[in-house]
């Protein structure tokens, strides 16, 4: 019987030596596909890895905004429709008294910051406000800007 190297030499018509390294790479080529269905085998379930919570993170923060928008309350109808972008939506701004509001209930209206809604603060506790408009007073505020945040604005 022949050495598997001397068959293979005859096969290939190829000297000792490179017959050596095609069995090398052929080795090399087998241990890596052992490895791949060994690693198949044994990852860990989808429900586990750090990439699928990730994934089932921003699918449910997707979910959870878009069931907010289609519960938010439509704002009344005025010459221009508040706008608001994906963030403002999914704080679903509710009717806020301007002279009783917190920092993070004034900050759920559309435009306004944690910096805008203590300066709305600072401007409340020099005067009460006596109507929505006034809040123009504060600086930063301007005509848009109240226009978009109007429908949710209250003084008591």
């Amino acid at each position: 019987m022949k050495r598997p190297l001397s068959t293979l030499q005859t096969l290939l018509g190829s000297t000792r030596s490179e017959a050596i390294v095609i069995l090398i790479l052929l080795g090399g080529l087998l241990a890596g596909q052992a490895l791949s269905w060994w690693e198949q085998a044994h990852r860990q379930p989808w429900e586990v890895s750090a990439t699928a919570r990730d994934i089932a993170a921003i699918l449910d923060t997707t979910e959870h905004r878009a069931a907010l928008a289609d519960s938010m309350p439509l704002a009344p109808i005025h010459d221009a429709q508040p706008s608001f972008s994906r963030s403002q939506r999914s704080q679903a701004p509710h009717p806020v008294n301007l002279n009783t509001a917190s920092v993070t209930e004034l900050a759920t209206l559309p435009g306004i910051g944690e910096k805008t809604a203590e300066k709305i603060i600072e401007r409340r506790k020099m005067r009460p406000f006596r109507t929505p408009e006034d809040i123009m007073d504060v600086r930063g505020i301007g005509q848009k800007k109240f226009e978009r945040m109007r429908p949710f604005l209250r003084v008591q």
